[in-house]
């Protein structure tokens, strides 16, 4: 089984329109061709810009033999399949048959600069059978000067020029296949003529190609790479880079940000008991924390520690009051203090961290306040 010859008539309309006439003729062994025989058209297709636009397809006749045929158009994605022969009658074998299909196809132009431009598959790569003999024929609209024909198979592996006849005369342009193509190759034409010269609509875009990585695969993967190195520096800008050194200069007073405890980690560069005791007393001091009795300080163990929470900046007189408290509780503390077995956060504590009331014996000796009465 093959194709005996693939003739195309191809007429392009005053708007823009492709009526073509298609005449097939075939060799029939009931092998692959029993019922008839099927063409695929493509109904996207990709412009010299990289986008994807949509074409249109209207079957006008089909016939075999010179009489009207039973036909079916499907449309399966981007490819519509025109089946022609009917499923419950076989094709006399061996014939030879001969099929025309008529059709118009929109959205196949192309806007250029200087010109527009037509390319056309005649022969597509869907056919499974060796072409013999092939021809396509090109009409414009008269007046119309046809620019730079070319015509070329495309194989899998190669695109060449050579097997193929073309004559151009006014308003037409035909190429002849001189032998025959394999299956697989297909053949194509382009043409132009001068912009502007022949009227028609831009090609609409296909319905899921306004996405990037669909009208240009190219430009959407460096769009996708330029993405992820912006994101990259963000996240470096924000956490990678080290922080901006301030100017170093001498400091002969402790900042009045750091508390005695805050001075104490950083001088030791960890946690001790010492950083406790200093910062118990320092909340006692800032009149943040207060004592009270318990049974268990009765017994000489240490004072409980009560915090207080934090309360607005008192006036003058609520401070003086907080001083003398402050004062009646370190002196009260003072004068009860005997000697203990004390717990270990309080064996380095400094002697001017009690106040002048615990004199010289604290650094000798330890000693821990209990309640007073």
């Amino acid at each position: 089984e093959e194709i005996l010859s693939h003739d195309t008539v191809l007429a392009v309309l005053a708007d823009g329109t492709l009526e073509v006439s298609e005449t097939i003729r075939v060799r029939a062994e009931a092998d692959a061709i029993r019922h008839g025989i099927y063409r695929d058209f493509p109904l996207r297709r990709r412009s010299p810009a990289g986008q994807t636009v949509q074409t249109g397809l209207t079957v006008l006749a089909v016939q075999r033999n010179g009489a009207d045929a039973p036909h079916l158009l499907s449309e399966d994605g981007a490819v519509a399949r025109l089946r022609i022969g009917a499923a419950n009658r076989l094709l006399p074998v061996p014939s030879e048959q001969t099929y025309r299909i008529v059709y118009r196809a929109t959205g196949h132009l192309d806007v250029g600069l200087d010109q527009d431009r037509l390319l056309w598959t005649a022969i597509g790569a869907d056919w499974d059978f060796p072409v013999a003999a092939a021809s396509v024929e090109i009409r414009v609209p008269e007046g119309v000067p046809i620019l730079n024909p070319q015509a070329y198979t495309v194989g899998r592996f190669r695109r060449a020029g050579d097997g193929i006849e073309t004559a151009a005369a006014p308003g037409e342009f035909r190429a002849t296949v001189t032998r025959a193509l394999p299956p697989g190759p297909r053949l194509a034409l382009d043409i132009g003529w001068p912009a502007n010269a022949i009227a028609f609509a831009p090609a609409p875009l296909a319905p899921d190609a306004r996405r990037a990585w669909q009208m240009s695969p190219a430009l959407a993967a460096a769009a996708a790479s330029l993405a992820g190195i912006a994101a990259l520096f963000l996240v470096w800008l924000a956490v990678g880079r080290d922080r901006t050194r301030g100017t170093i200069y001498p400091q002969f007073d402790p900042p009045r940000s750091l508390s005695p405890a805050a001075l104490r980690f950083v001088q030791r560069q960890g946690f001790d008991e010492t950083c406790l005791t200093a910062a118990i007393l320092s909340m006692a001091v800032k009149g943040r924390s207060g004592s009270r009795s318990t049974k268990a300080a009765r017994n000489g163990a240490c004072r409980s520690i009560r915090c207080r929470p934090w309360a607005p900046k008192a006036s003058s007189s609520a401070r003086a009051s907080r001083r003398s408290t402050r004062r009646s509780w370190l002196g009260s503390a003072a004068s009860t203090c005997r000697p203990t077995r004390p717990p270990r956060f309080m064996s380095a504590m400094p002697r001017k961290s009690c106040g002048a009331r615990w004199n010289t014996s604290i650094a000798a000796r330890r000693f821990v306040p209990i309640a007073a009465g």
